[in-house]
């Protein structure tokens, strides 16, 4: 099939796409292919991606069943955590609990605490237990993104004592879900690349203006941002079309002067859909 079909195939499958509620394209297919509507056209599968789609339906990234990397000796990785505040404290008013995991031994520990502005100093007594206990030293620290783990105090510690600091994302629910699909569920972001502390990419979310780290995010490979002027621009894809010699020439010298002026344009990073906790 010729490149200029496959165009106005494209376009027609956009066109019933957006005339059924952005039904999606498999079930399109389905319906041709059982005739089950008049005069609807052979429907193609694109991959492609749909605004207002990902506005409604987009959905959080499964998380992996298995792990990628477990740890091969003691305090090579351990995972912490915080629990509170209880509801009633105990007898020496504690109503925090801090766990610290070993990945390798699965050996845990557990300190109280009355508030969570004690993880500081009670990490570094459990650092100094576990070492001079072990003879090995604490390699990576896996926590959430908790401010009582994120903080300049804390990052400082792990940067002069050699301890790589992982994170890992919150759990975040709408307290109000009838609200937060009222309007909508993404956002529009840049990716700037990917994260060295967690698994996910750095995107830059265009109505805070502000850099966040994000795994369920979804990518437009067509869209491109325009930071002078603050607007999203879409990449136009040019299709030949059966012309004369003479025809052929005029349209290859226009689609020359277009590639000159792309190649002098500044280059744009590309547009991405975050996911809203």
């Amino acid at each position: 099939m010729g490149r200029t079909a496959m165009k106005a195939q494209d376009d027609q499958s956009w066109l019933w796409h957006r005339r059924l509620g952005h039904f999606n394209f498999q079930g399109l297919k389905i319906l041709h292919q059982k005739k089950m509507m008049t005069d609807l056209p052979q429907i193609q599968a694109i991959e492609g991606a749909c605004e207002a789609c990902l506005q409604g339906k987009q959905h959080k990234k499964p998380f992996p069943s298995g792990t990628s990397w477990r740890a091969k000796a003691v305090l090579e990785l351990i995972h912490t955590d915080v629990c509170g505040p209880m509801r009633t404290p105990s007898h020496e008013q504690n109503r925090y609990f801090i766990l610290f995991i070993d990945d390798y031994s699965r050996m845990t520990w557990v300190y109280f605490m009355r508030e969570k502005s004690e993880v500081f100093k009670v990490f570094k007594k459990f650092k100094n237990l576990v070492e001079k206990q072990s003879g090995r030293s604490i390699k990576v620290l896996r926590s959430d993104r908790g401010k009582e783990y994120n903080n300049s105090k804390f990052d400082k510690f792990c940067e002069e004592e050699g301890i790589e600091h992982q994170t890992t994302y919150l759990l975040c629910t709408y307290s109000n879900r009838e609200k937060a699909q009222a309007g909508g569920k993404t956002e529009k972001g840049i990716f700037l690349g990917y994260s060295t502390q967690s698994k996910g990419y750095r995107i830059y979310n265009l109505k805070t203006k502000k850099l966040i780290i994000s795994r369920d995010i979804e990518f437009d490979e067509d869209a491109m941002w325009n930071w002078d002027e603050e607007k999203v621009e879409r990449q136009s894809v040019m299709v030949p079309k059966e012309t004369h010699p003479q025809q052929q020439q005029e349209e290859g010298t226009d689609q020359a002067e277009m590639e000159r002026r792309s190649q002098q344009a500044p280059g744009s990073p590309r547009t991405t859909n975050i996911r809203r906790d």
